[in-house]
């Protein structure tokens, strides 16, 4: 896992709770509602609520060299854009999950400020997601963060990588 200012950290875990809430809201009114009928029966007095997981959050891209904790991206000129796809495995191969994307550097194009990630992608059976790293000229030079995250029902997993743009 990586170092996160605290203010970069509240910004990633309201939207993971936000797009959290949503994925996981029908499992969690199974689960509230399983609570409440215990309770009702008084089978729930004593139980001690555990979670269990192998889930995780590891990013990288397969397609770029790493040197020194950066991962590289040589800028393709004849082109508007060039583009990389960062893959995040969670080892969640149970239950799909939502992840949710963001990276420090945007870019003005008839006046929206758009991220240069997609901002939610799933897994898949093998409990892989991918978004793609989208960059203009203008960040040649610059190093973007991308930040991801996601909850299940026990954690909050957040991780993060550097591309630096050449």
């Amino acid at each position: 896992m990586k170092i996160i200012k605290k203010s970069q950290l509240r910004r990633i875990r309201s939207i993971l709770i936000l797009n959290s809430k949503r994925s996981h809201l029908k499992k969690e009114n199974e689960i509230n509602n399983q609570i409440i009928e215990g309770e009702l029966k008084g089978e729930n007095e004593n139980k001690i609520n555990e979670c269990f997981t192998d889930n995780l959050l590891e990013l990288d891209v397969p397609s770029l060299q790493k040197t020194d904790g950066y991962y590289r991206l040589e800028y393709l000129h004849d082109y508007t854009q060039t583009f990389a796809t960062i893959r995040a495995n969670t080892n969640s191969t149970d239950e799909y999950q939502k992840l949710v994307w963001v990276s420090n550097k945007e870019i003005l194009i008839d006046g929206y400020w758009i991220n240069l990630v997609n901002k939610n992608s799933y897994t898949d059976n093998d409990g892989y997601a991918y978004t793609v790293l989208g960059v203009w000229e203008e960040f040649l030079g610059d190093t973007v963060t991308v930040y991801c995250g996601y909850k299940d029902m026990c954690l909050d997993y957040i991780d993060s990588l550097k591309v630096i743009i050449e």
